[in-house]
């Protein structure tokens, strides 16, 4: 049962021996295996989960991985849209945009309808809730009937029970 990998962990002297073989072999045995063997390293050299954290959190391949994992990319893609009244403030729906996006709601995407429409991409998303219940309820979709919200739709002309 053990592999080179494994039986590197278990043997180990010390507990950054112990996690050197630990992040050099992540890739050759599953997450549920080494954090078995991880388990019972620990308790058979008295290390606390907290002495385990500090000292993996400081191995410089964690300190690469947290840099490239960073939010980095998640705060540039925010700062693109730091100014697009999309996301300054909420904006009603006009006539004019419901009948843009009845037009061409089978033809773009979400995120083509937002940026087209100068709109967040869960607004896209509710007013698509919106002719999908029309739908699903029988009644033709107009601009007028998607101007309601979901709950006035439901009360207008869900099916009474």
């Amino acid at each position: 049962m053990l592999n080179n990998a494994s039986s590197k962990m278990i043997y180990a002297k010390n507990l950054k021996e112990f996690i050197d073989a630990y992040i050099k072999y992540q890739k050759d045995i599953s997450m549920g295996y080494r954090s078995v063997i991880r388990l019972r390293w620990c308790r058979q050299h008295n290390v606390s989960r907290a002495e385990f954290d500090a000292v993996y959190f400081k191995h410089p391949s964690w300190k690469n991985r947290k840099v490239t994992y960073s939010s980095g990319p998640h705060q540039e893609r925010l700062a693109q849209h730091a100014n697009d009244v999309a996301f300054i403030y909420n904006r009603r729906w006009t006539k004019k945009d419901m009948e843009f996006f009845l037009k061409e709601n089978e033809t773009l995407r979400d995120w083509e309808l937002a940026k087209k429409l100068n709109r967040t991409i869960p607004s896209i998303q509710n007013v698509r809730r919106r002719v999908h219940m029309l739908n699903k309820m029988g009644q033709k979709v107009s601009v007028d009937k998607l101007m309601l919200s979901e709950s006035k739709l439901k009360k207008v002309y869900g099916k009474k029970k």
